[in-house]
């Protein structure tokens, strides 16, 4: 008895505690959403560096390494 109650409660935890593959896209997409071309570019993943550019790009704001403006 206490082998499956125990059993069941693992189970429960595991399928509420933990957060989906899905779930965990959903995030990452809704944080590389939120960089802005303003935000600090130190220690960044390459995707945060890509999304900060894709925000400056879109915003207008994009320059290429020669300092000449789009």
């Amino acid at each position: 008895m206490k082998r499956l109650g125990l059993s069941v409660a693992l189970l429960a935890f595991l399928l509420t505690g933990c957060d989906s593959t899905e779930m965990k896209a959903r995030k990452k997409a809704e944080y590389l959403a939120s960089l802005t071309c303003y935000s600090s570019k130190e220690g960044r993943t390459a995707d945060e560096l890509q999304a900060i550019a894709d925000s400056c790009f879109k915003g207008g704001r994009y320059s290429k390494s020669s300092g000449i403006k789009w």
